[in-house]
């Protein structure tokens, strides 16, 4: 099997709330979870290795949702 993509996160839809906040589904959410999970098994990534996985995929989200609030939003 080949590797799956990294940063899913740049892939998953991603709205604004009324309140300004950046949301994702739980659908997405659930998605996210069995990537990291499937990488983590195909890769046969040890516990450090998959916590890196999960950084760089929070870093990526992170980066999507300062992106659409703005950081005057994100309280940066």
């Amino acid at each position: 099997m080949s590797e799956p993509r990294r940063n899913l996160t740049l892939h998953l839809p991603l709205v604004t709330g009324t309140d300004g906040q950046p949301y994702i589904s739980c659908l997405a959410v659930a998605a996210l979870l069995e990537y990291v999970a499937t990488t983590i098994r195909i890769t046969g990534l040890d516990g450090e290795a998959g916590a890196e996985l999960l950084d760089s995929e929070a870093s990526a989200l992170t980066v999507r949702a300062i992106a659409r609030t703005g950081p005057e939003r994100s309280g940066q």
